[in-house]
């Protein structure tokens, strides 16, 4: 996490002690938007060597073996190793017909299967979950596409069919892998999203 802390004192003395006050306000300022940032949660998914359907809910499936929590500050990572060519799915079953908040996915999931591809199905569970990309305060929501292809120039292929809504006007998709990603869900913003 990169965390930076707006607190700066260069102010001169125009009034003996007003200097010490401007400082400590900042200080203060400073320590809210630091505890903030702090408080922000990353959740891994470990599983995709399995061609068992896991939900979100299976804490086990999860570093640490938690479930993700649904907040405008949420990180989802979905890593791990492939060893075959097999479709790994995880379906979002959390709170049905709510949409889970998140300001981060990032998707890093690696193939070390020899010529032959995976899949990594991120769905919906009965078609009622959906994301709701949101920004974080400052930070606007990101999709980070750092998977890169194997050695053998094996794939890992995402499907994302979840449908998602986009909050606070900007969604970035970007990365440096080079695997492929498709977002075959509905993306949907009311009308003010960049992308």
């Amino acid at each position: 996490m990169n965390v930076k802390s707006p607190v700066s004192c260069s102010v001169r003395v125009l009034l003996a002690g007003s200097s010490r006050a401007v400082c400590r306000v900042a200080a203060v300022i400073g320590l809210v938007s630091l505890s903030a940032s702090l408080n922000a949660a990353s959740y891994t998914y470990t599983a995709p060597n399995s061609t068992t359907t896991n939900t979100w809910s299976t804490g086990t499936a999860w570093t640490g073996a938690v479930a993700p929590v649904s907040a405008t500050d949420t990180t989802l990572v979905f890593g791990g190793s492939f060893s075959s060519g097999i479709t790994a799915t995880t379906k979002n079953d959390l709170t049905p017909g709510t949409p889970f908040l998140l300001n981060v996915m990032t998707l890093s999931a690696s193939n070390s299967a020899v010529y032959t591809n995976a899949t990594y199905s991120i769905a919906p569970n009965a078609g009622t979950n959906t994301l709701n990309f949101t920004a974080d305060g400052a930070t606007t929501a990101v999709v980070n596409l750092n998977s890169s292809k194997g050695p053998y120039s094996n794939n890992v292929n995402f499907t994302v069919s979840l449908n998602a809504t986009i909050d606070g006007g900007l969604l970035t998709f970007q990365g440096s892998g080079s695997n492929s990603f498709n977002f075959s869900g509905i993306l949907s913003d009311g009308g003010s999203a960049r992308m």
